[in-house]
């Protein structure tokens, strides 16, 4: 049900690249749009870390932190998408960046992407709604 809903959405979501590296071969075969939603998530040492999503999609999500996880871990993260309604999602970590300088931090921000492997039928409920609000 969820697949039906992402691809449904499809032709819909606009494209936003969430990075500006030209190392980066950009493989996503989903387009993405800018949301900014406070995250929480575990990282590879255990402890809740916290961050924002630079942009999202149904199969997808760009998240800036300063506590990037290493690339292939499995990671739960909470995402606030209305006033603490917090959306649990699963997935793994496909590319990560660590940004540590301040200046470089604002050209490129440091973080990583996670491929969304299990989300909530709400999650999908909710781009769909992100979507026709513009």
């Amino acid at each position: 049900m969820a697949c039906g809903l992402a691809h449904a959405l499809h032709p819909f979501l606009p494209v936003l690249s969430p990075s500006t590296s030209t190392q980066h071969t950009d493989r996503r075969n989903m387009p993405r749009f800018r949301r900014r939603l406070m995250v929480e998530f575990r990282g590879d040492d255990g402890e809740l870390h916290m961050g924002y999503s630079h942009d999202v999609s149904p199969h997808g999500i760009f998240v800036v932190t300063r506590s990037a996880p290493r690339l292939g871990l499995g990671v739960r993260l909470w995402v606030d998408i209305h006033q603490h309604e917090l959306l649990e999602l699963r997935g793994r970590v496909i590319w990560s960046r660590r940004s540590g300088n301040a200046d470089l931090q604002r050209l490129v921000p440091g973080g990583f992407g996670l491929r969304i492997e299990q989300a909530p039928e709400r999650w999908y409920g909710f781009l769909a709604d992100q979507m026709h609000q513009g």
